[in-house]
């Protein structure tokens, strides 16, 4: 958190059932940092993947973000 106040996520949102994600539970401190976990199920999804988690928080330039994210998925070899 760069701020003087103390960061609120309200929520994070993925934008699809095979991810999900969890807000940190406390205000993330000025000078600290803070973790949004998240997974995503490749079952069933090879080659690219592009994801998009949306976060609202108290931030002074807006409150509503986009992480997006990347995933390769290579097919499963039979052994």
């Amino acid at each position: 958190n760069s701020g003087d106040k103390p960061l609120i996520i309200y929520s994070v949102t993925p934008t699809c059932g095979c991810t999900a994600a969890e807000p940190p539970k406390e205000p993330i401190l000025p000078g600290q940092q803070g973790v949004i976990k998240g997974a995503f199920d490749s079952n069933g999804r090879t080659g690219t993947n592009n994801k998009t988690i949306r976060v609202r928080a108290n931030t002074s330039n807006g409150m509503d973000h986009h992480l997006n994210f990347k995933v390769e998925v290579e097919k499963k070899v039979n052994s």
